[in-house]
């Protein structure tokens, strides 16, 4: 399992009051799909960078990112969704123009549930699930 320490706080670096909405850190499982939000006052596209190292330049994706298809910029806000997260992935991104206008967030990649654990999920959520079911119909019948 690889994880990479971090705190959970908003990851605000050099970041002004330009931003309606920054990226938040996240913890995400192997496999599954994330999404890093990111919003400026304006309607001028907004980059994106991983490690210092550009993801998207505001117009297209670059190097490597490019090539993957996991990456892709949704919505007229610029967030930044990574399909089927690799642990590659991990790392600080950072969205913005130029500085000052930037704000970051960590991303740590947790390893893959074990089929044990994904069971057990689908488990609690069918009780779960009746569970709501036997309120609906009980509060139904007295009421």
């Amino acid at each position: 399992m690889f994880v990479r320490p971090f705190f959970f706080a908003d990851g605000l670096s050099e970041c002004n009051s330009d931003f309606t909405e920054v990226p938040k850190n996240q913890a995400a499982f192997v496999g599954s799909d994330c999404v890093l939000k990111c919003a400026i006052n304006d309607s001028n596209p907004l980059g994106w960078k991983k490690d210092s190292i550009d993801v998207y330049t505001g117009y297209e994706f670059a190097g490597a990112f490019k090539s993957t298809g996991r990456f892709e910029v949704i919505g007229e806000k610029y967030d930044l969704r990574i399909r089927r997260v690799q642990p590659s992935d991990a790392g600080e991104y950072e969205c913005g123009r130029n500085k000052p206008t930037i704000a970051s967030a960590q991303l740590v990649i947790i390893g893959k549930l074990s089929l044990r654990h994904e069971i057990k999920l689908v488990i609690l959520s069918i009780f779960a699930l009746f569970r709501d079911m036997l309120v609906f119909f009980t509060y139904r019948a007295f009421y």
